[in-house]
């Protein structure tokens, strides 16, 4: 990524490889494009096969239809990842998070404190926000899971975990929501 926030799928492409070969647990991925690249696509599906979840965020691309539209970004709109959209602090979908029959829950992503270039800490709208907060919750329930059933979840097993902390909002499409909102005090 350059000092814009721009980079090729060539790039990401060997991110994810990189990744796969230092057997990291979660790759978390703050990003999205408009191209459905196959080669990306394997790579991410190569790396879910091995049990590592992948994490992206839907976009940031909303027109406003009120979940009645595929808005599709990718590596996010591909079936094998958790896909994440945001939600506000009164709980409502946000207006510029994707929605497509591929999100799979929703996180805060409005006002979140985030870092920004330069040491410095900036206030943040984006599923780019809501992505790291579902990151985190997966790796402390892969811990609590690891201690609580004595062995290391599959990647299939976690994912199940992740969606019994969510919680469906009534009157809001699986468009905007897919399984509902992140509940973290379930933990």
């Amino acid at each position: 990524m350059d000092s814009r926030g721009r980079g090729g799928y060539q790039a990401l492409i060997n991110a994810i490889k990189y990744a796969i070969d230092k057997k990291v647990d979660i790759i978390s991925m703050s990003l999205g494009g408009r191209v459905d690249n196959k080669e990306l696509h394997y790579e991410i599906t190569r790396a879910v096969n091995l049990g590592i979840s992948v994490v992206c965020a839907s976009g940031n691309d909303a027109r406003g239809d009120m979940g009645t539209a595929d808005e599709l970004a990718y590596p996010g709109s591909y079936q094998e990842v958790i896909e994440v959209g945001a939600f506000n602090k009164n709980f409502i979908p946000s207006a510029f998070s994707n929605s497509n029959m591929m999100v799979d829950l929703i996180a805060p992503g409005e006002n979140i404190l985030s870092l920004a270039p330069g040491n410095r800490l900036a206030v943040l709208d984006g599923t780019s926000q809501a992505t790291p907060i579902v990151t985190g919750a997966l790796a402390v329930l892969k811990e609590w899971s690891t201690k609580e059933f004595g062995r290391v979840l599959d990647e299939v097993e976690l994912y199940g975990q992740l969606i019994k902390c969510t919680k469906t909002l009534p009157n809001v499409s699986r468009r905007q929501q897919g399984n509902g909102c992140l509940y973290l005090n379930l933990f």
